[in-house]
Protein backbone atom coordinates (compact mmCIF):
# COMPACT_ATOMS: atom_id res chain seq x y z
CA UNK A 1 0.00 0.00 0.00
CA UNK A 2 0.82 3.94 -0.46
CA UNK A 3 1.77 4.57 3.52
CA UNK A 4 4.95 6.52 4.62
CA UNK A 5 5.78 9.55 5.91
CA UNK A 6 3.50 12.67 6.85
CA UNK A 7 4.15 16.28 8.43
CA UNK A 8 7.53 16.64 7.39
CA UNK A 9 9.33 19.37 8.45
CA UNK A 10 12.96 19.31 10.63
CA UNK A 11 13.29 21.39 12.74
CA UNK A 12 16.62 22.25 14.10
CA UNK A 13 17.41 24.30 16.89
CA UNK A 14 20.90 26.30 16.82
CA UNK A 15 21.08 27.73 20.67
CA UNK A 16 23.92 30.10 20.28
CA UNK A 17 24.55 32.13 23.98
CA UNK A 18 26.66 35.28 23.69
CA UNK A 19 26.53 37.64 26.51
CA UNK A 20 25.62 40.89 26.81
CA UNK A 21 28.07 43.54 28.10
CA UNK A 22 26.56 43.91 31.53
CA UNK A 23 28.22 43.33 34.72
CA UNK A 24 27.73 40.04 36.81
CA UNK A 25 27.22 40.58 40.41
CA UNK A 26 28.83 37.50 42.26
CA UNK A 27 27.98 36.95 46.16
CA UNK A 28 31.00 36.72 48.41
CA UNK A 29 31.33 33.66 49.76
CA UNK A 30 30.81 35.76 53.68
CA UNK A 31 27.27 36.07 52.54
CA UNK A 32 28.00 40.27 52.86
CA UNK A 33 27.53 42.45 50.52
CA UNK A 34 27.08 41.65 46.59
CA UNK A 35 30.34 43.15 44.62
CA UNK A 36 30.55 43.33 40.64
CA UNK A 37 32.86 41.63 39.05
CA UNK A 38 33.46 40.98 34.96
CA UNK A 39 30.30 39.70 33.08
CA UNK A 40 30.93 36.24 31.76
CA UNK A 41 30.91 35.07 28.11
CA UNK A 42 28.68 32.03 27.54
CA UNK A 43 30.08 29.32 25.18
CA UNK A 44 28.05 28.64 21.82
CA UNK A 45 25.85 25.37 22.30
CA UNK A 46 24.21 23.63 19.86
CA UNK A 47 21.12 21.47 19.66
CA UNK A 48 18.81 19.94 17.03
CA UNK A 49 15.58 18.04 17.17
CA UNK A 50 13.27 16.82 14.58
CA UNK A 51 9.69 17.88 14.11
CA UNK A 52 7.09 15.80 12.60
CA UNK A 53 8.37 12.54 11.73
CA UNK A 54 5.25 10.19 12.64
CA UNK A 55 7.57 7.00 12.80
CA UNK A 56 9.17 8.82 15.88
CA UNK A 57 5.24 9.22 17.54
CA UNK A 58 5.47 8.28 21.04
CA UNK A 59 2.42 7.54 23.69
CA UNK A 60 2.45 10.78 26.28
CA UNK A 61 1.11 14.05 25.84
CA UNK A 62 2.23 17.49 27.04
CA UNK A 63 -0.44 20.27 25.94
CA UNK A 64 2.26 22.85 25.52
CA UNK A 65 1.67 25.96 23.82
CA UNK A 66 -2.04 24.09 22.96
CA UNK A 67 -5.33 25.11 24.06
CA UNK A 68 -8.01 22.57 24.68
CA UNK A 69 -10.98 22.01 23.45
CA UNK A 70 -12.59 20.66 19.75
CA UNK A 71 -11.25 21.29 16.52
CA UNK A 72 -13.37 25.23 15.17
CA UNK A 73 -11.51 25.84 11.14
CA UNK A 74 -7.59 25.53 11.74
CA UNK A 75 -4.97 24.32 13.78
CA UNK A 76 -3.92 27.75 14.53
CA UNK A 77 -7.30 28.43 16.59
CA UNK A 78 -5.92 25.13 18.68
CA UNK A 79 -2.68 27.30 19.99
CA UNK A 80 -2.70 28.91 23.30
CA UNK A 81 -2.02 33.29 23.01
CA UNK A 82 1.67 33.10 23.15
CA UNK A 83 1.85 30.57 20.60
CA UNK A 84 -0.86 32.42 18.34
CA UNK A 85 1.95 35.65 18.49
CA UNK A 86 4.22 33.21 17.01
CA UNK A 87 2.40 32.05 14.29
CA UNK A 88 1.16 35.22 13.04
CA UNK A 89 4.89 36.52 12.99
CA UNK A 90 6.27 33.80 11.07
CA UNK A 91 3.19 33.78 8.96
CA UNK A 92 3.97 37.49 7.99
CA UNK A 93 7.54 36.83 7.82
CA UNK A 94 7.54 33.84 5.63
CA UNK A 95 4.05 34.36 3.58
CA UNK A 96 5.95 35.57 0.42
CA UNK A 97 8.36 32.62 0.40
CA UNK A 98 11.75 31.64 2.20
CA UNK A 99 14.60 32.79 3.21
CA UNK A 100 18.04 32.60 5.33
CA UNK A 101 17.11 36.42 7.36
CA UNK A 102 17.12 35.75 10.84
CA UNK A 103 13.48 37.52 12.56
CA UNK A 104 14.02 38.27 16.31
CA UNK A 105 10.96 36.48 18.55
CA UNK A 106 12.33 38.21 21.96
CA UNK A 107 8.82 40.31 21.77
CA UNK A 108 6.37 37.55 21.18
CA UNK A 109 8.00 35.44 23.69
CA UNK A 110 6.56 35.36 26.84
CA UNK A 111 8.05 36.79 30.06
CA UNK A 112 7.99 33.48 31.97
CA UNK A 113 10.06 31.81 28.88
CA UNK A 114 12.40 34.86 28.55
CA UNK A 115 13.93 35.00 32.52
CA UNK A 116 15.74 32.19 34.10
CA UNK A 117 17.02 30.96 37.59
CA UNK A 118 18.50 28.44 39.46
CA UNK A 119 20.90 27.83 36.29
CA UNK A 120 24.08 25.51 36.71
CA UNK A 121 27.37 25.32 35.10
CA UNK A 122 30.84 25.90 35.14
CA UNK A 123 33.11 29.04 35.44
CA UNK A 124 36.71 28.53 33.79
CA UNK A 125 38.81 31.82 32.41
CA UNK A 126 35.57 33.66 32.76
CA UNK A 127 33.42 31.98 30.53
CA UNK A 128 30.52 30.22 31.80
CA UNK A 129 29.36 26.76 30.47
CA UNK A 130 25.52 25.59 31.53
CA UNK A 131 25.01 22.17 32.52
CA UNK A 132 23.06 20.18 30.15
CA UNK A 133 19.90 19.84 32.58
CA UNK A 134 20.23 23.78 32.49
CA UNK A 135 20.49 24.32 28.58
CA UNK A 136 17.52 21.71 28.80
CA UNK A 137 15.56 24.23 30.39
CA UNK A 138 16.32 27.00 28.31
CA UNK A 139 15.43 24.98 24.92
CA UNK A 140 12.49 23.52 26.89
CA UNK A 141 10.88 27.52 27.57
CA UNK A 142 11.49 28.23 23.99
CA UNK A 143 10.21 24.84 22.33
CA UNK A 144 6.94 24.88 24.42
CA UNK A 145 6.13 28.14 22.66
CA UNK A 146 7.84 28.01 18.86
CA UNK A 147 7.29 24.23 18.55
CA UNK A 148 3.24 24.40 18.57
CA UNK A 149 3.29 27.43 16.33
CA UNK A 150 5.44 26.27 13.63
CA UNK A 151 4.03 22.75 13.28
CA UNK A 152 0.41 24.37 12.91
CA UNK A 153 1.47 26.98 10.35
CA UNK A 154 3.30 24.26 8.48
CA UNK A 155 -0.13 22.14 8.68
CA UNK A 156 -2.32 25.26 7.99
CA UNK A 157 -0.35 26.42 4.61
CA UNK A 158 1.12 23.99 2.84
CA UNK A 159 1.23 25.90 -0.01
CA UNK A 160 4.09 27.27 1.83
CA UNK A 161 6.48 24.55 0.41
CA UNK A 162 9.48 26.50 1.76
CA UNK A 163 8.34 25.51 5.35
CA UNK A 164 7.52 21.58 4.70
CA UNK A 165 10.51 19.61 6.12
CA UNK A 166 13.17 22.53 6.79
CA UNK A 167 15.94 23.46 8.99
CA UNK A 168 15.26 25.97 11.25
CA UNK A 169 17.80 27.89 12.96
CA UNK A 170 17.13 29.59 16.78
CA UNK A 171 19.93 31.44 18.41
CA UNK A 172 19.40 34.16 21.39
CA UNK A 173 21.57 36.42 23.54
CA UNK A 174 21.71 36.98 26.92
CA UNK A 175 21.77 39.86 29.53
CA UNK A 176 21.88 40.66 33.03
CA UNK A 177 23.63 37.59 33.80
CA UNK A 178 23.94 36.97 37.73
CA UNK A 179 25.04 34.58 40.08
CA UNK A 180 24.04 33.83 43.57
CA UNK A 181 26.33 31.00 44.86
CA UNK A 182 26.59 27.96 42.70
CA UNK A 183 23.57 28.92 40.26
CA UNK A 184 22.71 31.63 37.77
CA UNK A 185 20.07 33.66 36.23
CA UNK A 186 19.63 35.47 32.98
CA UNK A 187 16.90 37.10 30.73
CA UNK A 188 16.93 36.49 26.85
CA UNK A 189 17.84 39.89 25.00
CA UNK A 190 17.23 38.34 21.83
CA UNK A 191 15.62 35.42 20.11
CA UNK A 192 16.59 34.59 16.68
CA UNK A 193 14.83 32.22 14.08
CA UNK A 194 15.90 31.07 10.51
CA UNK A 195 14.88 29.01 7.78
CA UNK A 196 18.39 27.35 6.83
CA UNK A 197 18.94 27.91 2.83
CA UNK A 198 19.24 23.91 2.37
CA UNK A 199 15.99 22.34 2.74
CA UNK A 200 13.60 25.34 1.17
CA UNK A 201 11.89 23.57 -1.48
CA UNK A 202 9.70 25.78 -3.83
CA UNK A 203 9.12 29.76 -3.78
CA UNK A 204 5.66 31.96 -4.11
CA UNK A 205 6.23 32.55 -8.00
CA UNK A 206 6.08 28.90 -8.67
CA UNK A 207 2.88 27.74 -6.40
CA UNK A 208 0.93 30.36 -7.63
CA UNK A 209 1.76 29.20 -11.50
CA UNK A 210 0.85 25.55 -10.76
CA UNK A 211 -2.36 26.47 -8.94
CA UNK A 212 -3.49 28.40 -11.71
CA UNK A 213 -2.58 25.75 -14.12
CA UNK A 214 -4.13 23.15 -12.00
CA UNK A 215 -7.85 25.21 -11.22
CA UNK A 216 -7.42 25.68 -15.18
CA UNK A 217 -7.62 22.29 -16.08
CA UNK A 218 -10.21 21.59 -13.13
CA UNK A 219 -12.10 23.88 -14.34
CA UNK A 220 -12.54 23.15 -17.84
CA UNK A 221 -14.35 19.61 -16.47
CA UNK A 222 -17.43 21.79 -15.90
CA UNK A 223 -19.18 23.53 -18.96
CA UNK A 224 -20.04 26.84 -18.44
CA UNK A 225 -23.78 26.59 -18.84
CA UNK A 226 -23.96 23.38 -16.32
CA UNK A 227 -25.02 23.29 -12.41
CA UNK A 228 -21.55 22.78 -10.17
CA UNK A 229 -22.16 20.73 -7.02
CA UNK A 230 -20.27 21.18 -4.24
CA UNK A 231 -18.97 17.56 -4.28
CA UNK A 232 -18.28 17.56 -8.17
CA UNK A 233 -15.18 20.54 -7.73
CA UNK A 234 -14.21 18.58 -4.54
CA UNK A 235 -14.38 14.71 -6.54
CA UNK A 236 -12.81 17.35 -9.72
CA UNK A 237 -9.67 17.96 -7.59
CA UNK A 238 -9.60 14.85 -6.41
CA UNK A 239 -9.10 12.85 -10.07
CA UNK A 240 -6.76 15.89 -11.22
CA UNK A 241 -4.68 14.44 -8.70
CA UNK A 242 -4.81 10.77 -9.10
CA UNK A 243 -4.96 11.65 -12.89
CA UNK A 244 -1.45 14.17 -12.82
CA UNK A 245 0.33 12.01 -10.29
CA UNK A 246 2.25 8.69 -9.41
CA UNK A 247 3.59 7.25 -6.09
CA UNK A 248 6.64 7.19 -5.82
CA UNK A 249 7.93 4.13 -3.90
CA UNK A 250 11.53 4.86 -3.82
CA UNK A 251 11.20 7.79 -1.71
CA UNK A 252 9.16 6.23 0.39
CA UNK A 253 11.76 3.44 0.73
CA UNK A 254 13.70 5.98 2.20
CA UNK A 255 15.96 5.48 -1.00
CA UNK A 256 17.20 9.13 -1.51
CA UNK A 257 19.27 11.46 0.48
CA UNK A 258 17.40 13.37 2.90
CA UNK A 259 17.19 16.34 0.69
CA UNK A 260 15.97 14.74 -2.24
CA UNK A 261 13.66 12.61 0.17
CA UNK A 262 12.16 15.96 2.22
CA UNK A 263 11.14 17.24 -1.33
CA UNK A 264 8.40 14.96 -1.96
CA UNK A 265 7.07 15.68 1.96
CA UNK A 266 5.78 18.84 -0.03
CA UNK A 267 2.79 20.40 -2.28
CA UNK A 268 5.60 20.99 -4.25
CA UNK A 269 6.43 18.28 -5.27
CA UNK A 270 2.64 17.20 -7.09
CA UNK A 271 3.57 20.13 -9.06
CA UNK A 272 7.20 19.75 -10.27
CA UNK A 273 9.61 17.53 -10.80
CA UNK A 274 12.53 17.20 -8.54
CA UNK A 275 16.15 18.75 -9.84
CA UNK A 276 17.83 15.90 -11.19
CA UNK A 277 15.14 13.60 -12.00
CA UNK A 278 14.71 12.48 -15.98
CA UNK A 279 11.38 11.57 -15.93
CA UNK A 280 8.65 13.55 -16.91
CA UNK A 281 6.43 11.58 -14.64
CA UNK A 282 5.04 14.22 -11.74
CA UNK A 283 5.57 11.79 -8.11
CA UNK A 284 5.19 12.39 -5.02
CA UNK A 285 3.84 10.24 -1.31
CA UNK A 286 1.03 10.12 0.64
CA UNK A 287 2.05 13.95 2.06
CA UNK A 288 2.50 15.23 -1.32
CA UNK A 289 -0.99 14.00 -2.38
CA UNK A 290 -2.89 15.26 0.83
CA UNK A 291 -0.66 18.39 0.83
CA UNK A 292 -1.72 19.36 -2.99
CA UNK A 293 -5.44 18.51 -2.46
CA UNK A 294 -5.50 21.02 0.30
CA UNK A 295 -3.59 23.59 -1.19
CA UNK A 296 -5.87 23.10 -4.08
CA UNK A 297 -9.18 22.76 -1.91
CA UNK A 298 -8.03 26.05 0.26
CA UNK A 299 -7.73 27.81 -3.50
CA UNK A 300 -11.76 27.24 -3.80
CA UNK A 301 -12.50 28.17 -0.33
CA UNK A 302 -13.51 24.41 0.30
CA UNK A 303 -12.29 23.98 4.33
CA UNK A 304 -9.64 21.28 4.39
CA UNK A 305 -7.32 20.08 6.54
CA UNK A 306 -4.37 17.61 6.74
CA UNK A 307 -4.58 14.93 8.81
CA UNK A 308 -1.89 12.45 10.21
CA UNK A 309 -1.25 8.98 11.38
CA UNK A 310 -0.80 5.69 10.53
CA UNK A 311 -2.41 3.51 8.07
CA UNK A 312 -3.56 0.25 6.77
CA UNK A 313 -5.92 -2.08 5.28
CA UNK A 314 -5.17 -4.86 7.83
CA UNK A 315 -5.70 -3.28 11.08
CA UNK A 316 -3.71 -4.24 14.07
CA UNK A 317 -1.29 -5.57 11.57
CA UNK A 318 2.76 -4.73 11.03
CA UNK A 319 1.46 -3.37 7.64
CA UNK A 320 -0.11 -0.09 9.81
CA UNK A 321 3.13 2.33 8.72
CA UNK A 322 2.70 6.82 8.39
CA UNK A 323 0.11 8.20 6.78
CA UNK A 324 -1.31 11.17 5.79
CA UNK A 325 -4.84 12.19 4.33
CA UNK A 326 -7.44 14.95 4.35
CA UNK A 327 -10.81 16.05 6.42
CA UNK A 328 -12.89 18.36 4.17
CA UNK A 329 -16.01 20.12 5.47
CA UNK A 330 -19.11 20.18 3.36
CA UNK A 331 -21.94 22.67 3.26
CA UNK A 332 -24.07 20.67 5.85
CA UNK A 333 -21.39 21.34 7.76
CA UNK A 334 -20.25 17.52 8.87
CA UNK A 335 -16.66 16.60 8.00
CA UNK A 336 -15.81 13.56 5.73
CA UNK A 337 -12.46 11.98 4.76
CA UNK A 338 -10.54 11.58 1.59
CA UNK A 339 -7.87 9.39 0.55
CA UNK A 340 -6.06 10.94 -2.20
CA UNK A 341 -3.35 8.46 -2.36
CA UNK A 342 -5.18 5.24 -1.98
CA UNK A 343 -7.67 5.89 -4.74
CA UNK A 344 -5.05 6.53 -7.07
CA UNK A 345 -4.41 3.07 -8.21
CA UNK A 346 -4.57 1.46 -11.69
CA UNK A 347 -7.42 3.40 -11.99
CA UNK A 348 -8.64 6.41 -10.12
CA UNK A 349 -10.94 4.79 -7.27
CA UNK A 350 -13.10 6.92 -5.30
CA UNK A 351 -13.34 4.27 -2.26
CA UNK A 352 -12.04 6.90 0.22
CA UNK A 353 -13.71 9.93 -1.10
CA UNK A 354 -16.12 11.92 0.95
CA UNK A 355 -16.18 8.89 3.48
CA UNK A 356 -17.29 8.89 7.10
CA UNK A 357 -15.88 6.71 10.12
CA UNK A 358 -18.03 3.23 9.64
CA UNK A 359 -17.56 3.28 6.18
CA UNK A 360 -15.82 0.65 3.66
CA UNK A 361 -14.52 0.48 0.69
CA UNK A 362 -15.93 -1.31 -2.08
CA UNK A 363 -12.60 -2.45 -3.70
CA UNK A 364 -10.06 -2.95 -0.96
CA UNK A 365 -10.25 -4.70 2.38
CA UNK A 366 -14.14 -4.61 3.79
CA UNK A 367 -12.98 -2.41 6.79
CA UNK A 368 -14.07 0.73 8.26
CA UNK A 369 -12.21 3.48 7.65
CA UNK A 370 -11.49 4.49 11.07
CA UNK A 371 -9.91 1.18 11.38
CA UNK A 372 -7.69 1.21 8.71
CA UNK A 373 -6.95 5.04 9.08
CA UNK A 374 -6.15 6.03 12.94
CA UNK A 375 -5.66 9.42 13.29
CA UNK A 376 -3.17 11.29 15.85
CA UNK A 377 -2.58 14.66 17.06
CA UNK A 378 0.72 14.46 17.94
CA UNK A 379 3.29 15.51 15.22
CA UNK A 380 6.37 16.27 17.81
CA UNK A 381 8.97 13.55 17.81
CA UNK A 382 11.01 15.78 20.61
CA UNK A 383 10.34 14.48 24.43
CA UNK A 384 7.31 16.97 24.65
CA UNK A 385 4.61 15.95 22.58
CA UNK A 386 1.93 18.36 21.37
CA UNK A 387 -1.13 17.06 20.25
CA UNK A 388 -3.63 19.04 18.20
CA UNK A 389 -7.04 18.22 17.53
CA UNK A 390 -9.06 16.67 14.55
CA UNK A 391 -12.72 17.41 13.57
CA UNK A 392 -15.62 14.71 14.80
CA UNK A 393 -15.92 12.69 11.42
CA UNK A 394 -19.41 11.98 9.98
CA UNK A 395 -20.06 8.49 10.47
CA UNK A 396 -21.45 8.10 6.71
CA UNK A 397 -20.30 8.78 3.31
CA UNK A 398 -21.73 12.07 2.28
CA UNK A 399 -25.20 11.43 0.48
CA UNK A 400 -26.62 14.63 -0.40
CA UNK A 401 -25.33 14.56 -3.73
CA UNK A 402 -26.90 17.70 -6.32
CA UNK A 403 -27.80 19.72 -3.56
CA UNK A 404 -25.36 22.15 -3.02
CA UNK A 405 -24.03 24.23 -5.78
CA UNK A 406 -20.68 26.09 -5.98
CA UNK A 407 -20.51 28.60 -5.14
CA UNK A 408 -22.39 28.75 -2.18
CA UNK A 409 -25.66 31.25 -1.71
CA UNK A 410 -24.92 31.92 2.09
CA UNK A 411 -27.63 34.62 2.04
CA UNK A 412 -30.26 31.81 0.89
CA UNK A 413 -28.46 28.63 0.44
CA UNK A 414 -30.15 25.66 -1.18
CA UNK A 415 -30.21 23.70 1.89
CA UNK A 416 -29.74 23.95 5.22
CA UNK A 417 -25.87 24.33 6.26
CA UNK A 418 -26.84 22.77 10.14
CA UNK A 419 -25.61 18.98 10.58
CA UNK A 420 -28.21 16.17 9.34
CA UNK A 421 -26.68 13.37 11.00
CA UNK A 422 -24.86 12.21 13.68
CA UNK A 423 -21.07 12.14 14.40
CA UNK A 424 -18.15 9.94 15.68
CA UNK A 425 -14.80 11.04 16.98
CA UNK A 426 -11.91 10.51 14.98
CA UNK A 427 -10.23 6.99 15.52
CA UNK A 428 -7.39 7.28 18.68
Amino acid sequence: MKLKKALGGILAVAMAITSASFAVLAENSSGGAIKESNPYALKSEVEYFRVGYLEDIVSGISLYGIRPGNFESSYYDQLDEDSKKVYDLLLNEYKSGGNDVKRDLVNVIPEADRKYVGLTGTVENNTLTLSDESKAKILTGLRTCITPAFLALSADHPEMTWLSHTITSLSYSTTNIQQSGDTFSLELAEVSFSLQSGYQYGNLQNMETAISKAKNVIDSKVSEDSTLYYETLVKNIHDYLCGTLIYNHDAADGKYNAEKEGYYQTAYSAFYVYNDDTSTSLSTVCAGYAKAFKVLCDSYGIPCILVSGKAGSNPGSDQMGPHMWNYVKMPNGLWYAVDVTWDDQDKIYDDFFLIGADSESTNFNKVAFKESHKASGIWSSTSLEFEFVYPDLSNDIFKEVGVYTYPLNTTNPTASPDPVETTAPPAE
